[in-house]
């Protein structure tokens, strides 16, 4: 009985110390694992303000609107005129036609009125006594004379050409009552100007059955009438009347 003792004790004592080595153990490896490095928080840099870069792209001013009435210097062949103009008074005025003379670098009106010339619906009236320049360079219309040595226009009719416009209507109760066009003439006396009589370029009855209704009518000179800074004039006598559409000049 003691014997058996002996040997329960002895294997109680085997297992302790086989437990005890076991945990040991168990310890030991978990003393030696390394524990994983950890990155050091750092704070997350503050974003600081800066000044945007100049902008280095050129500066450039907008394109001007095209314009309803281009102011040009001189007045251009071919010229051409369709009346449109909204009514008599804005015919007249620089802010519908306009250019800045040669002369003296003024801006003065593309049409200048003397008496009675009208705008009717796209048509010019040239009533009984009516009279108007084209191209005058000037402000105050200036008696022209025989003894002038310049011409003050914006025209240049120094060479061969030609002036047309279309009959629209036309009537008369004298038949011998006249249309009449000039160069550098502001008179209705033909001798005054530097052309002499020769300035007037047109002189033909109302009645005149060469000027149709509803067809052109061409005025072409067989010798050349005018100067580089010419002007005209538009006139009809009293007792007629006659519209016209569509007025050109040009060259031929």
């Amino acid at each position: 009985m003691k014997k058996n003792s002996l040997v329960i004790l002895g294997v109680l004592m085997l297992v302790l110390i086989v437990a005890m080595a076991i945990a040991g153990c168990g310890s030991s490896s978990t003393s030696s694992t390394p524990k994983p490095s950890v990155p050091p928080v750092t704070a997350e840099p503050t974003p600081t303000a800066t000044e945007p870069s100049p902008d280095t792209t050129p500066v450039t001013s907008p394109e001007p609107s095209p314009s309803n009435n281009p102011v040009v210097t001189d007045i251009t062949i071919p010229f051409s005129e369709n009346f449109s103009a909204a009514d008599t008074s804005t015919f007249f005025n620089s802010t519908y036609k306009s250019f800045v003379s040669s002369i003296d670098s003024a801006t003065y009106p593309t049409y200048k009125l003397i008496s009675t010339a009208a705008i009717d619906s796209g048509t010019l009236v040239l009533a009984g006594g009516s009279r108007l320049l084209i191209g005058y360079a000037g402000t105050n219309v200036v008696n022209t004379a025989s003894t002038d040595t310049a011409t003050l226009g914006s025209l240049d009719l120094s060479k061969s050409y030609r002036i047309r416009f279309n009959i629209v209507a036309k009537s008369y109760t004298d038949v011998a009552k006249r249309l009449q066009v000039y160069v550098n003439n502001s008179t209705t006396t033909d001798a005054n100007s530097v052309h002499g009589t020769t300035s007037r370029i047109l002189n033909i009855p109302v009645s005149d059955a060469r000027l149709v209704v509803g067809e052109p009518y061409t005025i072409a000179t067989s010798t050349v009438v005018g100067t580089s800074k010419s002007f005209l004039q538009f006139r009809t006598e009293g007792s007629c009347s006659i519209t016209i559409d569509n007025l050109t000049i040009e060259y031929q």
